[in-house]
C-alpha cells in the first residue's frame, strides 16, 4: 500500500510544512554548535545527524506529493544558482 493512497495531499501538505519547520530548527541547532557564540547541550555531530533525519523526513513528504516536479524543480535550482553565482560575484567585486 502506498502513503499517497492512505493520506490526501492536503494533509500531505500539513505534515510537509511541520517537518520543513522542523529542518529549519534544525538547521539552526547546527549553525549554534558550530558557532559557540550561544552554547548548546548539542554537539556538531548530533546537529548534523538531526539534520540529516529532519532532510529525510522532508524527502520522504515530499516524495508522496503529486504536486512536486522534478522537471520544476531542477529547473529553478539552476535558475537560483545562477542568481546566487552572480550576487557572490557582484559582492566579490564591490558591486553589491
Amino acid at each position: 500500500m502506498r502513503i499517497d493512497e492512505m493520506v490526501d495531499q492536503q494533509t500531505l501538505l500539513l505534515g510537509l510544512a511541520e517537518e520543513a519547520a522542523e529542518l529549519s530548527q534544525a538547521a539552526l541547532k547546527l549553525y549554534r554548535a558550530r558557532d559557540g557564540k550561544n552554547p548548546t547541550a548539542v554537539t556538531e555531530e548530533n546537529a548534523i545527524r538531526h539534520l540529516n533525519e529532519e532532510i529525510g523526513d522532508c524527502r520522504l513528504y515530499l516524495d508522496q506529493l503529486h504536486c512536486v516536479s522534478e522537471d520544476m524543480i531542477d529547473k529553478a535550482k539552476k535558475m537560483k544558482l545562477a542568481r546566487w553565482a552572480v550576487r557572490l560575484l557582484s559582492k566579490e567585486r564591490g558591486l553589491m
